[in-house]
């Protein structure tokens, strides 16, 4: 009798498509010093995100085997479609988003008030998707920018408000297991 066949291993994901709003380059650097000075007071070991890679994530469209090109042809096209005003953008607390294994916990500044024309923003573009035929979108929002990943977990608690008006939002392709994020698109709020 000869033994079963091996099961295949399941395919890893290479890239993970998502919409987000970036800060601008003073508001990085302003979280850059705010960082700096929150790793000191709490004791922080992770090491901070590449600036670049700082966003808050308006809708995760999914985690693929491979480059989607006829996915990301509809995205494009939808997000083309899309015409909003310049969002305003508060973040006013911290947070550690606990994992159940304790390790590795995402720290975050929060968005604030006003926090409606980022809600109305987040609807306006999944509408948009959705009438594009793309499904499976994200449920729940709760507008964040992660700031890195580190065994602490920190209690909410409120800082000193960083204030940003975005002016534009992007479809990010993060190729997983690198460093490396490209921007497939990008499309102005209008002010």
């Amino acid at each position: 009798m000869s033994a079963p066949p091996a099961a295949a291993k399941p395919a890893r994901p290479t890239d993970r498509l998502f919409f987000a709003l970036r800060p601008d380059a003073a508001t990085v650097a302003a979280v850059s010093r705010r960082l700096d000075g929150l790793r000191k007071e709490l004791g922080l070991k992770g090491r901070p995100l590449l600036a670049e890679h700082l966003h808050i994530s308006l809708h995760h469209v999914g985690d693929f085997e491979s480059f989607p090109a006829d996915l990301v042809h509809r995205l494009l096209e939808a997000a083309q479609a899309v015409h909003a005003p310049a969002v305003p953008i508060c973040l006013d607390a911290l947070l550690s988003f606990g994992r159940t294994n304790r390790r590795n916990n995402p720290l975050a500044l929060l968005a604030g008030e006003p926090l409606e024309p980022l809600r109305a923003f987040h609807r306006s573009l999944g509408v948009h998707l959705q009438s594009a035929g793309i499904t499976g979108l994200q449920g729940r929002f709760t507008p964040h920018l992660t700031l890195l990943y580190d065994d602490a977990l920190i209690e909410l608690r409120a800082i000193e408000p960083l204030r940003w008006t975005a002016t534009e939002f992007m479809l990010i392709d993060r190729l997983i297991g690198q460093t490396r994020q490209v921007v497939l698109g990008r499309w102005p709020l209008h002010a």
